[in-house]
């Protein structure tokens, strides 16, 4: 909608660009419709094997759909995923796993050793 800001997140960025590709090489057709964001709700890590997700905000603005609240260990585990997810080189998704698993055994501060 006209005169609703959006956030400035990521994932608004992200939608913004597919849009733009679309329209920049020509393939948006005559038909489509003006960009809407799409809300996918917003989660974050904790430390501590913990995260958060709040999913109150899940859809466009102005028709959200109600998700629950996860915390804990699970909202790590899909903040996680839905981070792991997103990388498009098969090297980050090796590595990166391999991070997580470093910082569970020694810690997020190596320095010491």
């Amino acid at each position: 909608e006209k005169g609703i800001p959006l956030p400035q997140l990521a994932q608004v960025a992200r939608q913004e660009g597919i849009y733009l590709a679309k329209v920049f090489n020509g393939k948006q057709g005559e038909d489509e419709k003006p960009f809407r964001f799409f809300s996918l709700g917003s989660m974050a890590s904790l430390g501590e094997m913990k995260g958060v997700y709040d999913g109150t905000s899940v859809g466009e603005p102005g028709k959200e759909m109600q998700q629950p609240k996860i915390t804990g260990l699970m909202a790590l585990l899909l903040w996680r995923f839905a981070y792991w997810g997103r990388q498009t080189s098969v090297v980050n998704k090796i590595l990166i796993p391999m991070h997580w698993f470093k910082s569970f055994i020694f810690g997020r501060d190596i320095s010491r050793f």
